[in-house]
């Protein structure tokens, strides 16, 4: 039983790093943002809004952060609905996509 109580309570605890990444850790490109930021934390309500054009087209203004309603939401604490605001972190790196440019990769 204790050896049951040790393996359990090694892989309840688990050993993975579940912590967010740096911010460097987000690359400028559609794809991170998406695979990183996006999927998780927008697709479950959004989910067609992970797709380049949709994005770009409806929500983004490439090269002006302050003129991007996806960014303006995110900012205000809006989005996502569900789940509290997006880390400090993830925010720099959407806004940074989009001071890039807001690029498809």
């Amino acid at each position: 039983m204790l050896l049951l109580a040790t393996l359990f309570g090694l892989t309840a605890c688990g050993s993975r790093d579940l912590s967010v990444p740096a911010a460097t850790a987000y690359p400028p490109h559609f794809s991170a943002i998406r695979d990183r930021i996006l999927i998780p934390r927008c697709a479950g309500c959004h989910g067609r809004i992970v797709q380049y054009d949709e994005v770009s087209r409806d929500l983004v203004e490439a090269g002006s952060p302050e003129k991007s309603r996806m960014l303006d939401e995110i900012d205000e604490g809006r989005m996502p609905e569900y789940g509290g605001k997006l880390p400090a972190e993830e925010i720099a790196a959407i806004r940074t996509w989009i001071v890039n440019g807001a690029k498809n990769d």
